[in-house]
């Protein structure tokens, strides 16, 4: 059985979900940034890791960029990741 939540936006359940997804990434990126200082040795696997969540994000927002008359509704939907980010910017 397939689930069909909707939220008023005309998006698919996709959409919603990869939304959510990027915003919880955006957060915790948010978060390892406080959390590394810029005289700490970080192990390369761990830089690695990073580079790569970097270079993937980056691939997802050209995609969208480059697609954007085919997902300017997403522009529009309720749950705006920039203001997010800002309260809880705001918070700390």
């Amino acid at each position: 059985m397939e689930l069909q939540e909707d939220c008023g936006c005309g998006a698919s359940h996709e959409g919603k979900m990869a939304k959510h997804t990027a915003i919880e990434c955006a957060q915790d990126a948010a978060d390892v940034a406080d959390m590394i200082t810029d005289d700490m040795n970080l192990p390369e696997w761990l830089e690695a890791k990073i580079t790569l969540a970097s270079d993937y994000m980056n691939k997802v927002k050209d995609y969208l960029t480059h697609n954007k008359d085919k997902n300017d509704h997403l522009q529009n939907h309720p749950m705006d990741l920039k203001s997010i980010l800002k309260t809880a910017m705001k918070k700390k």
